[in-house]
């Protein structure tokens, strides 16, 4: 298949994955070191804030609509800013349709992994690599920062942009995702 056979053929509960998934736990070690010894620089600096002035329930809320405020700002830039500063409340219905559309979209990915793969991987990709930067161990008085959402953008784009040229077909439907993913990444 066009995934090496991984994916595409449905092969979640055999032996490949588990193959696939144990030649990448020297990559989990390293970040769980490299995320430790940041905390500890990040710490001894005091540029982190403690849980008597950040809840760990405000931290999730402050992740959540980050999440969200980062799809937001690729797919409709306005309002960017260098600094966003750190709100620590949020209107109730707003924290719902946050809530719902990671929810969703989440959801949706795994629904349709089987047909269109590049969604769940890319979804699991943006929500992965932002995982550390997103407030959840809250450092300095912001909110989001432009400058961390590249990297897990990476994993977002292709997949939007796969689903806009699902309409076209053969070589134009390669020329366009090509064209735009690549526009996009730049």
């Amino acid at each position: 298949g066009r995934f090496g056979g991984f994916v595409s053929e449905g092969q979640f509960g055999n032996r490949r994955f588990s193959a696939l998934l144990i030649e990448k736990l020297p990559f989990f070690a390293f970040a769980v070191i490299s995320g430790l010894l940041t905390i500890a620089a990040h710490s001894q600096l005091n540029l982190m804030a403690n849980m008597e002035e950040l809840s760990a329930g405000s931290r999730l809320l402050i992740s959540l609509h980050a999440y969200v405020g980062y799809l937001g700002n690729i797919f409709w830039p306005s309002k960017l800013a260098v600094f966003y500063p750190l709100h620590l409340e949020f209107p109730l219905t707003a924290t719902v349709m946050a809530s719902g559309l990671l929810v969703a979209v989440t959801l949706g990915a795994v629904y349709f992994a089987r047909r269109a793969p590049w969604w769940l991987v890319g979804w699991l990709w943006f929500l992965g690599t932002l995982l550390p930067v997103i407030g959840i161990l809250q450092v300095s008085g912001q909110a989001m920062a432009d400058r961390w959402c590249y990297v897990p953008l990476i994993g977002v784009l292709p997949g939007a942009q796969s689903k806009r040229a699902e309409a076209l077909g053969g070589v134009q439907r390669q020329r366009l995702l090509g064209a735009a993913t690549s526009a996009k990444a730049v």
